[in-house]
């Protein structure tokens, strides 16, 4: 007999074969939940301990200090400590090239502008900083900064 015969057609023998085919694939799916589930559930422990457990990485400086090249200028975010400002200053900046830190440096004073993120102004001044060590910010970089800067005061 051919399937799509089998398949339509619901007389007697072939009712109950497919009641039974389909009880197989209930049972088959039920099994599949139980065997899982123990696994999935563990799992969703282990997530749930290992979030509550980890601690946020803080990428941002430190507070003023007076070696800092930030002398002068009062820090707006109320920084947790002077490595990360170190860290910034000293490994990830003179790794960019001028085009990079100037790209960066404008998106984050634009954002700064803004007046709702003050770490950005932080973090637009040790950038400003570094272009001027380098001798790559213009008055309009300045300007941008002055801008940026009214917000907050």
């Amino acid at each position: 007999m051919p399937f799509s015969t089998f398949a339509t057609d619901d007389s007697g023998a072939v009712t109950v074969d497919w009641t039974v085919l389909a009880a197989a694939i209930v049972g088959l799916g039920v099994a599949t939940v139980a065997a899982v589930r123990t696994g999935v559930i563990s799992l969703g422990g282990d997530i749930e301990t290992s979030l509550s457990d980890a601690s946020v990485a803080l990428l941002s400086f430190g507070a003023n200090t007076p070696s800092s090249p930030l002398d002068g200028y009062q820090l707006l975010y109320p920084w947790q400590n002077d490595d990360v400002l170190t860290y910034w200053q000293t490994e990830t900046f003179p790794n960019m090239t001028d085009q990079d830190l100037v790209a960066l440096y404008e998106q984050y004073a634009q954002i700064a502008t803004s007046g709702s993120m003050p770490s950005f102004m932080d973090f637009s001044y040790a950038m400003l900083t570094e272009m001027t060590a380098r001798g790559v910010a213009t008055d309009a970089h300045l300007e941008l900064f002055e801008t940026a800067l009214q917000t907050y005061v």
